[in-house]
C-alpha cells in the first residue's frame, strides 16, 4: 500500500518573530561596536548632507516626471491630431485603440468604437475582400495594403487606403496596427485622368474619321442611332451631319 508523504510547512510563530528580533538587535550592536565613535557635530553634518542629497534626488525625480508628462502629451497630440487614422485591431479584428482622425473617418465617437468589428464600417461589397485581407495579414510579417470604401452613417461611401502590420508581443499576443488614409482626392484625380484619356481617345478617333477618304459612321449598339459621321459619309448619303 503506497504511503502518503505529508509535507511540512513552516509557520511563523510569535516565538520565531521574537528570535528574529533578538538576532537583529545582536547584529545592530555588533555594527555599533565596530563603528568609530563620532562627535555630535559630525553626525549632524552627515545628516544634513544626507537630507540635501534626498532633496536633490527628489528634485531630479520631479523634473523627470515633468519631462515624461510633456513627452506623453506630445505623443498623445501627435497620435490624436494626426491627419491619418491610426487604430489597433485584435486578432479577432476588434478595435482596441483608435485616434480621433480614425474615429472621424469611421463617422463615430471614439468611445463607441472600442471592441467593435472594423468590418462593420466597410461597404458590403468590400467585406469579403477585407476578411481575406485580414486573414493573410495575420499570417505574414510584412506590411499589407488594400483599398476599400467606408459606409458612412449618411449612406455615402468614403474611399480609403488600408495599410496594416502584424505585431506579436512577448506574451505571444497578436494584434494589427492599421493606418487609414482618405484617398478621395486621389480617386477624383484618377477619375479626371480617365475622363481626359477617354476624351483624347475620342478626339483621336474623330480626327481619323474626319480625315479619312472613306465614309465612316458610328452607331449606338443599343439604340441603333447614328452618333457620329464624317464628311465623306455625308456626301455619299446626301445629308448634313
Amino acid at each position: 500500500m503506497p504511503h502518503k508523504i505529508k509535507s511540512k510547512q513552516r509557520n511563523t510563530q510569535p516565538g520565531d518573530q521574537r528570535s528574529l528580533r533578538a538576532i537583529a538587535e545582536t547584529k545592530a550592536k555588533n555594527i555599533s561596536a565596530n563603528t568609530p565613535a563620532r562627535s555630535p557635530e559630525e553626525l549632524l553634518h552627515e545628516l544634513q548632507v544626507y537630507q540635501i542629497e534626498l532633496e536633490m534626488q527628489n528634485e531630479a525625480l520631479k523634473q523627470s516626471l515633468v519631462a515624461l508628462e510633456k513627452s506623453s502629451e506630445r505623443w498623445s497630440n501627435f497620435y490624436d491630431l494626426s491627419p491619418i487614422g491610426y487604430l489597433t485591431l485584435s486578432r479577432d479584428a476588434l478595435i482596441t485603440e483608435i485616434n480621433l482622425t480614425g474615429a472621424s473617418l469611421l463617422g463615430e465617437v471614439r468611445g463607441k468604437l472600442l471592441q467593435r468589428r472594423f468590418a462593420a464600417f466597410l461597404s458590403p461589397k468590400d467585406k469579403d475582400r477585407w476578411h481575406r485581407y485580414f486573414r493573410d495579414l495575420l499570417l505574414h510579417d510584412s506590411n499589407q495594403s488594400c483599398e476599400a470604401e467606408l459606409l458612412r452613417r449618411d449612406g455615402s461611401l468614403l474611399p480609403i487606403q488600408i495599410d496594416s502590420l502584424r505585431l506579436i508581443d512577448d506574451a505571444n499576443t497578436i494584434e494589427a496596427r492599421v493606418v487609414l488614409t482618405d484617398i478621395t482626392g486621389r480617386k477624383r484625380l484618377e477619375g479626371d485622368l480617365r475622363n481626359s484619356e477617354n476624351r483624347r481617345h475620342m478626339l483621336e478617333q474623330n480626327e481619323i474619321i474626319q480625315t479619312s477618304l472613306d465614309g465612316f459612321w458610328i452607331v449606338n449598339a443599343q439604340t441603333e442611332q447614328i452618333v457620329e459621321v464624317n464628311d465623306i459619309f455625308c456626301s455619299m448619303v446626301g445629308y448634313s451631319r
